[in-house]
C-alpha cells in the first residue's frame, strides 16, 4: 500500500486543478487526483509546504473507529410537549443545561420526530447521492453566479477545503432566501420528507436554545429569547463520506466550529462525529433514533461563555460509506447578537461586543485568510481590575440588502476553481448558511 506523504500546497493545487479539468465532474475525479497526489508524494519533500494531507501531528489523534465514547449526554426530551404546550420540564432544562456546559454536544431521544421521519430522511439522502454523477451535477453549485445551494462534489470540496465528503446543501428557512427550484426533483419525495424533517428541527432547535436560556436565567420576554422567535434562519446540509483505505491520511471534514446557535445532527450508523473536550477527541456513538445538538458559536455570544460552541470533525471509514444529515439556526443577517443583559454584571463583564450577525460571517470569511478565530474578533478586551475597552472591533461594512453585503477584503479576481490562490490546509471554509464571495460583495 503507497503511504500518503505531504506535498506542497502548491503542487497540490496543480494537481487537483488539472484533475478537474480532465476528468471534469467525473466521480473519479477526486480518487485520481489522491492517486496522482500518492505517486509524486514519495518523491518529494519541501519543508516549506504547507501539510496537505492530515499533519502527521495530529494523526495520533485518530482512535480506532469503534472506541466511541459512552459519557456524552442523552437526554430524554419525554417530558416536554412537542406540540407546545407548557409542561414541567425542570429536569429535562436542567438536565441540557448541564450537558451544554460540561461537553456542549449532546444526543436527545424522544424528542418529537418519529423514526418515519428519520428514516425517510437519511433514505432520501442515500438515495440521491448513489445516483449517477451527471444527475446529481443538475443541481450543482453555481460557483460562477451564485447563491451556493445545491450540490457539491468530493472533488469540489477537496479542492476547496480539504474536506474528503460531497455535499448538498439548502436554505430552508426563511423562504426569501430558500431557492427551492434547485431542490432535486429526484428521488421524488425529496421535498416532502424534508420540508417535514426542517419543520420538525426547526421546532426542537427553538424550544432547546429556548429551555438553555431559561436554565440560564434569561427572561422569556428578553430581546434575547426574542431573537429565538424571529427571522432565524435554518439550513440543511447532507454528507456523503466514501470509504478511505488510509482513513488516519484524510479527513471528511477538518476541525471546525459551527456558526449556528444550535446544530441538529443525524448519522447513519457508520458513525465517524468527534468532538473535541479538553483538547481530546472523542467519537459520538450512532444510537438509533437520536438527534446530536451541537453549541455553535452564537449561543456561546449569548451565554457569554457559560456555554462554548464545540470543536468538532468527521472522520473516515476503511470500509464503509457514511452519510449524515446536518441542519441548524442562526440569526438573521441584520440580527444584533451580543451577551444577554442577565448573564452581565460588575462581577461579570461583557466578552463580547454586540455585532450584526453578518458581521459575523464578514469576520468567518476574513478568518479563512488569517487563520484567527472568528470569535475572537469581538471579543472585549479585559483590562486589570475586570474593566472593559469599549471601543467596537466589529468589522465596519455595508448591508445593502439581505442577500448582499460590501466588502473590500476579497481580490476582485478570486475564483474557488483557479488555482491562482494557495488554501492552507485545515482553514474551514464553513458553507451551512451559504454566504459567499463574488464580485466584491458577500451573497448568499
Amino acid at each position: 500500500m503507497v503511504a500518503w506523504i505531504p506535498v506542497t500546497g502548491r503542487e497540490a493545487e496543480e494537481f487537483l486543478h488539472s484533475v478537474s479539468i480532465r476528468n471534469g465532474k467525473d466521480v473519479q475525479g477526486a480518487s485520481k487526483a489522491m492517486k496522482a497526489i500518492e505517486a509524486r508524494s514519495a518523491s518529494h519533500h519541501d519543508e516549506e509546504v504547507a501539510k496537505f494531507l492530515v499533519p502527521l501531528t495530529e494523526q495520533s489523534t485518530f482512535l480506532p473507529h469503534w472506541e466511541y465514547c459512552h459519557d456524552i449526554p442523552l437526554i430524554d426530551l419525554s417530558s416536554l410537549d412537542h406540540n407546545d404546550h407548557r409542561r414541567d420540564a425542570t429536569d429535562t432544562t436542567a438536565a441540557l443545561v448541564k450537558a451544554a456546559a460540561s461537553w456542549g454536544v449532546f444526543q436527545v431521544v424522544n424528542h418529537g420526530l418519529s423514526m418515519s421521519v428519520l428514516e425517510g430522511a437519511m433514505a432520501m439522502t442515500k438515495e440521491f447521492f448513489v445516483m449517477p454523477e451527471e444527475e446529481k451535477q443538475a443541481y450543482a453549485q453555481d460557483y460562477e453566479n451564485g447563491p451556493f445551494q445545491g450540490y457539491k462534489s468530493t472533488l469540489d470540496s477537496f479542492h476547496m477545503t480539504r474536506n474528503l465528503g460531497s455535499q448538498l446543501e439548502y436554505i430552508l428557512h426563511p423562504e426569501s432566501l430558500s431557492i427551492k427550484d434547485n431542490w432535486p426533483s429526484t428521488p421524488a419525495a425529496y421535498k416532502d420528507v424534508f420540508e417535514e424533517f426542517g419543520k420538525g428541527v426547526y421546532k426542537l432547535l427553538t424550544r432547546i436554545a429556548d429551555l438553555l436560556l431559561v436554565g440560564l436565567g434569561i427572561s422569556t420576554t428578553s430581546k434575547t429569547s426574542g431573537m429565538l422567535k424571529g427571522n432565524l434562519i435554518q439550513t440543511l446540509r447532507l454528507g456523503h463520506y466514501e470509504p478511505c483505505l488510509q482513513p488516519e491520511m484524510a479527513l471528511g471534514h477538518t476541525p471546525h466550529l459551527d456558526h449556528t446557535l444550535l446544530t441538529a445532527l443525524v448519522q447513519d450508523d457508520t458513525g465517524g462525529l468527534e468532538v473535541n473536550k479538553d483538547g481530546h477527541w472523542y467519537k459520538v456513538a450512532p444510537i438509533p433514533g437520536a438527534i446530536i445538538i451541537l453549541l455553535g458559536d452564537q449561543i456561546q455570544t449569548i451565554t457569554n461563555d457559560n456555554f462554548k460552541a464545540v470543536q468538532h470533525r468527521v472522520v473516515l471509514n476503511p470500509d464503509s460509506s457514511r452519510i449524515s444529515i446536518v441542519c441548524g439556526i442562526t440569526p438573521g443577517l441584520d440580527e444584533i447578537v451580543s451577551p444577554a443583559l442577565e448573564l452581565v454584571d460588575d462581577t461579570h463583564p461583557a466578552l463580547y461586543h454586540p455585532y450584526s450577525y453578518a458581521d459575523f460571517r464578514l469576520a468567518q470569511f476574513q478568518n479563512w485568510y488569517t487563520g484567527q478565530d472568528a470569535l475572537e474578533k469581538f471579543r472585549v478586551e479585559l483590562h486589570e481590575g475586570g474593566t472593559t475597552d469599549t471601543a467596537s472591533k466589529s468589522p465596519t461594512i455595508s448591508l445593502d440588502s439581505p442577500l448582499n453585503v460590501t466588502t473590500t477584503i476579497k481580490p476582485s479576481n478570486w475564483n474557488p476553481k483557479s488555482n491562482n490562490h494557495i488554501i492552507q490546509s485545515h482553514q474551514d471554509l464553513e458553507f451551512q448558511t451559504p454566504i459567499f464571495f463574488k464580485q466584491g460583495t458577500l451573497v448568499a
